[in-house]
């Protein structure tokens, strides 16, 4: 596939976890909150706190000018224009490529270089991929979009996070939960750095479904982002494009 390469990657370290009692830090600036965070509904720890992730990761400064990203999981590579909603996921399995527009939520999906054109299975199957591309997206921004819409934010106190000592705890939860997409994230945050160093998906039986460590973040411009050293424990090889050609998001 053509593609625009702009900008590239920085390490960091890693982590697991136990517990400990409470403890707030003292967050740098406060941010102005996002258009329908839900923040009278929110501690004000965890407000601080994630305006402490904010001012360390400069998401303010270069997140939204960010066109198109791109990373991998450990079964697919991932493209997202974010400011129009298109993604395209190339599938190691199968050769599988799916184009969707996350905003209609409809898209085009082929395997094996042949296009699914049965109406039935194809509806299926891009409701499926659709509800697979807004979950990896937000896993992608977790670690700086803490304070996003429709979400609430508690303090849960200190956790021992392995590397990084008694890290404070946020958790997350989004108003509305679907099928595949889990309703709350636990988010470890270093106490040196203000970074989260430590994600624990919670799925709507609140028990933990997924535990991703944010062992390393690549730096576009001021914008520190999820970017592990390692594949197998969530993205990587994560870049930013200022552009990608239309056929990124048209052709299977």
């Amino acid at each position: 596939m053509r593609n625009q390469f702009v900008i590239g990657l920085l390490s960091i370290a890693s982590v697991a976890c136990s517990t400990k009692q409470a403890e707030t830090v003292t967050a740098g600036q406060t941010n102005v909150n996002v258009a329908g965070f839900n923040a009278d509904q929110s501690d004000p720890a965890a407000i601080e706190l994630a305006d402490s992730v904010n001012k360390a990761t400069g998401v303010n400064k270069t997140f939204r000018t960010i066109q198109c990203l791109a990373w991998r999981n450990n079964e697919a590579r991932l493209f997202w224009n974010k400011q129009d909603s298109l993604m395209r996921i190339e599938f190691d399995a199968d050769s599988g490529i799916a184009i969707l527009n996350l905003k209609t939520k409809k898209g085009r999906y082929s395997s094996k270089g042949k296009e699914i054109t049965d109406n039935a299975k194809s509806k299926q199957k891009i409701e499926e991929l659709i509800l697979y591309g807004k979950y990896e997206t937000t896993l992608l921004t977790l670690p700086f979009l803490l304070k996003t819409t429709g979400t609430t934010l508690t303090y849960m106190g200190q956790e021992n996070v392995k590397g990084y000592g008694s890290c404070n705890v946020v958790m997350r939860t989004d108003s509305v939960g679907q099928k595949l997409v889990p309703v709350s994230y636990k988010m470890y945050i270093d106490k040196k750095e203000n970074l989260v160093r430590l994600i624990k998906v919670i799925n709507q039986q609140n028990t933990t479904e997924k535990v991703f460590t944010v062992n390393a973040y690549a730096t576009i411009g001021s914008l520190k982002i999820w970017s592990n050293n390692k594949a197998g424990n969530g993205p990587w090889q994560t870049t930013a494009y200022l552009s990608l050609p239309d056929y990124t998001f048209k052709e299977l």
